[in-house]
């Protein structure tokens, strides 16, 4: 009853607030409102949304531009998708995502992550790069 009725809410609706407004006419899939969230979610709402993780190859695990900073901390939960880690200053850290489309969206956290004392890196910014039509 519970999800019936929240279906019926949502007939007539244009966007979630959980999403950024878009037009009919866009050309990628919608994106979720991630700004400040931590990383873990975003990936997660980001993929409920149609956006799927562009995983690198095993072997980039030696790779220095993944080797220091948080990439090893985000390479050990799976996040195959991290192009960058920056071992010093906001240890920004870059990630890539692919849409049914072929565009690519890229996100960048900031933040030490410090699983013992429960903090983790947080979504700074992110854009996206339009496929060729």
């Amino acid at each position: 009853m519970l999800a019936e009725g929240e279906a019926a809410r949502d007939i007539g609706r244009s966007q979630s607030a959980d999403y950024f407004p878009q037009p009919v006419s866009a050309r990628h899939v919608p994106l979720p409102r991630i700004g400040g969230l931590i990383y873990d979610d975003a990936r997660e709402m980001l993929m409920q949304a149609g956006w799927q993780p562009f995983l690198n190859h095993w072997s980039k695990v030696d790779d220095l531009d993944i080797a220091f900073g948080n990439g090893p901390y985000f390479w050990n939960k799976g996040f195959h998708e991290i192009q960058a880690a920056c071992p010093t200053g906001l240890a920004q850290c870059s990630f890539e995502f692919k849409d049914a489309y072929e565009n690519l969206l890229i996100v960048v956290t900031e933040g030490e992550a410090a699983e013992d004392v429960g903090i983790a890196p947080r979504v700074r910014r992110w854009w996206f790069e339009l496929a060729e039509q």
